[in-house]
């Protein structure tokens, strides 16, 4: 049996298969409510801190306390973006520094994953986003994964009417920004 599968990470895996399939099928549904997304953020680094231990990282949570408040979108997509990007930024960064940083503009939530690891090349990240791909074919073997998450993160960012951006360079880090409408709105017709 695959080790990965007993460590619990079996569920994960077939979870992203899951959202995947449902998002290419179109039976993804969103499904809309006021909450707090520095509350959120909190939560999701507090529960996931275990896997800055796992590298030697250390975590700088930065949240714009005088600009933001609640928004209303999908509290549980919004949950799964910030794991996917912060279990990645872990993965891939050793002995090094995580910053999440978010602020609120006037109609968008605005959170920014940066980290010290091992970044990427343009063609590298011209294919991250892609299901089933990491940045090289080795990738999995090394750091392990399905190549699924950030395919999903993207697809849940259009979903709810958002975008995400990266910026990265070999052995400089990367940076992952979202940016999401804070309420319905702000969502193009057709998003």
């Amino acid at each position: 049996p695959d080790p990965l599968w007993s460590r619990g990470l079996g569920d994960v895996y077939k979870r992203q298969i899951l959202d995947l399939s449902k998002i290419e099928t179109g039976k993804m549904q969103v499904s809309r409510e006021v909450f707090s997304p520095a509350g959120l953020l909190v939560q999701v680094c507090d529960a996931l801190s275990p896997l800055l231990l796992q590298n030697n990282n250390r975590l700088t949570l930065d949240i714009d306390k005088n600009s933001m408040r609640d928004m209303n979108s999908d509290r549980s997509k919004l949950q799964q973006i910030i794991t996917n990007l912060f279990s990645n930024a872990c993965k891939f960064t050793k002995d090094g520094e995580i910053t999440v940083s978010a602020r609120m503009s006037e109609n968008a939530l605005i959170v920014s994953f940066a980290d010290t690891g091992i970044g990427m090349t343009q063609a590298q990240q011209d294919r991250v986003f892609e299901a089933f791909t990491q940045a090289e074919s080795n990738t999995g073997l090394k750091y392990g994964g399905t190549g699924l998450g950030l395919a999903i993160v993207r697809e849940f960012c259009a979903m709810l009417g958002g975008r995400i951006t990266l910026q990265s360079q070999p052995d400089q880090g990367s940076v992952f920004q979202v940016t999401l409408p804070a309420d319905p709105t702000s969502v193009p017709a057709g998003a």
